[in-house]
């Protein structure tokens, strides 16, 4: 997911920790979506920026991302008291922030990878984050591969398809990135070429074998089983629903058209 500003406003972006020891957050997002959370003397948060829960021990990294929909809120009416894990009232003490689940991070991004990208040290207190951090977390999430498998949405109305979640693994993906590049291997298109500082470290990752097929897990070869396409060519070779073409495939389609 790129990232964008807040009308014209440049969004900022934070990381908020939890102690799984007190706080059972990501169930408590799962379940009721908006949560308040302790604000305390923080006033650099504003609404609309984005907020990146990190977990405690035994987790150790990030588990939720959320928007921040309110600051200073006085009045503690969401009952989120059946996720707490201690006798500590979380409805003391204003002010709160209201935040609403953006996504769930199903591949948790640990400690290790949030210190590769330059955040140090244990995370006890919030922090805010460079933009360009923060388009890295993205990528890392990886909620920009593509799967033609995760959702239909048709005009008028939305139509659910109940399906398998396959995870991706976010070191495949740097040690693709790694190899490959960053130029889509298809038409060779760079997003940071094409966007500055906005399409930075930016590009989709096509599995040669998709991971819906595969009845069990299996060791991806980033080198081999792992490509990477701008968004137009990943979505043209999974075009067609029971035929996924090659990049050497769509590259003969793209030069046959520039002639």
């Amino acid at each position: 997911m790129m990232i964008f500003s807040k009308g014209d406003i440049a969004m900022k972006f934070f990381i908020f920790p939890s102690n799984p020891k007190y706080y059972r957050a990501r169930e408590s997002f799962e379940t009721l979506r908006k949560l308040h959370w302790k604000q305390g003397r923080t006033k650099m948060v504003d609404v609309g920026d984005i907020v990146y829960i990190y977990e405690a021990k035994p987790t150790q990294g990030l588990i939720v991302k959320a928007k921040v929909l309110e600051t200073n809120v006085t009045k503690y009416h969401i009952d989120d008291s059946a996720f707490s894990n201690s006798i500590i009232d979380f409805g003391m003490n204003p002010p709160w922030f209201t935040l609403e689940k953006v996504q769930n991070i199903s591949s948790i991004i640990n400690l290790g990878q949030l210190s590769d990208l330059g955040i140090k040290g244990n995370i006890q207190s919030i922090r805010e984050i460079p933009s360009n951090v923060a388009n890295k977390i993205e990528n890392l999430i990886g909620d920009i591969s593509f799967n033609p498998l995760e959702s239909v949405i048709y005009e008028g109305k939305k139509k659910l398809i109940y399906t398998t979640k396959y995870e991706r693994s976010p070191e495949n993906r740097r040690k693709a990135i790694e190899y490959h590049g960053l130029n889509c291997a298809a038409c060779g298109f760079n997003f940071s070429k094409a966007y500055g500082n906005l399409g930075a470290d930016y590009i989709e990752i096509h599995h040669v074998k998709p991971l819906f097929s595969m009845e069990e897990e299996i060791v991806v070869d980033p080198l081999k089983d792992l490509i990477p396409l701008c968004s137009n060519c990943h979505r043209m070779v999974h075009r067609h629903k029971n035929e996924i073409l090659s990049v050497s495939e769509l590259k003969k389609i793209i030069n046959e058209n520039k002639k």
